[in-house]
C-alpha cells in the first residue's frame, strides 16, 4: 500500500509498504511513479522520508530506487535521528526513467 498526504505545495509519500514476498517485482516503484505522475500533472514536487530504522540494507536499496526515479536528498532537511528526506521536482531535467532528476 502507499499513503500520501497533500500538503498544498507538494505531495508527501507518508508511507509505502510492500509485503516481503512481493518485493523486487516493481510494485513499490509503480506506486511511486503513479504519485509522480499526479504531481507532474499538478506541477508540485513529491517528498518522502527514508527511515534507517528499517535496516541499513533496506535503506540502501530504497535510496538507490529513489535516486533512479530522480529524487534528490534534501540537504536542508533537519535530520530526525535516522531519517533522510528526498524530493522529486517535476520541473527539473528529465532523468533516466523519464522523470525529473
Amino acid at each position: 500500500y502507499i499513503k500520501t498526504d497533500d500538503i498544498g505545495n507538494a505531495i508527501r509519500i507518508a508511507d509505502i509498504e510492500v509485503s516481503p514476498s512481493m518485493r523486487g517485482k516493481g510494485i513499490g516503484t509503480n506506486a511511486i511513479k503513479t504519485v509522480m505522475e499526479d504531481a507532474k500533472r499538478r506541477g508540485v514536487p513529491v517528498v518522502l522520508t527514508s527511515d534507517a530504522m528499517r535496516g541499513k540494507e533496506s535503506q540502501k536499496l530504497n535510496r538507490a530506487l529513489y535516486e533512479k526515479l530522480g529524487f534528490v536528498k534534501n540537504k536542508s532537511f533537519k535530520t530526525e535521528g535516522t531519517k533522510e528526506e528526498y524530493i522529486w521536482n517535476p520541473s527539473e531535467n528529465i532523468g533516466i526513467y523519464g522523470y525529473a532528476r
